[in-house]
């Protein structure tokens, strides 16, 4: 998710033949949106060649599945990542625990396109048709505003 910036649903949505190489293709968005295709990282790639070939079950179907060969819920990956935020905040003081969510991971995705490749692209890989709803997920925020301003004058 933090790669593609695919929401939870599309996600969980992926049949296995959807992938292909570095690419998920045919995304069914929201609404009658369908992107034609997203390029994922190549350390995505890497880690999903590994869950193919060693964890999930082998056959057509869901690109993610439980170990019982059914599709993963929303709210198993709701709950997936709240696993790994709770392991990583055991080492952690409290001050630094991170939240971890779906949301979260497709907000901070969509941002580093954005400041990277430009809004333009951040909108591509959202699937959003138009520029209106983009900016809920790249305008800054005020301390990174504030950061901006001291790192200018620097």
């Amino acid at each position: 998710m933090l790669d593609s910036g695919v929401r939870v649903f599309e996600l969980a949505d992926l049949q296995l033949d959807q992938y292909h190489r570095r690419t998920l293709k045919n995304i069914q968005r929201k609404g009658d949106e369908v992107t034609a295709s997203i390029p994922l990282s190549k350390d995505t790639c890497e880690v999903l060649a590994d869950y193919l070939a060693e964890e999930r079950p082998k056959g057509p179907g869901p690109l993610f599945q439980s170990k019982a060969g059914k599709p993963l819920a929303q709210q198993d990956v709701d709950y997936i990542l709240r696993s790994i935020a709770a392991q990583a905040n055991s080492r952690l003081s409290a001050s630094e625990h991170i939240q971890v969510s779906p949301h979260v991971l497709r907000h901070t995705a969509l941002r580093k396109w954005a400041n990277t490749k430009g809004v333009r692209f951040a909108q591509k890989i959202a699937g959003h048709s138009s520029e209106r709803y983009i900016w809920r997920y790249v305008t800054p925020s005020e301390d990174e505003v504030q950061d901006a301003v001291d790192e200018l004058w620097q």
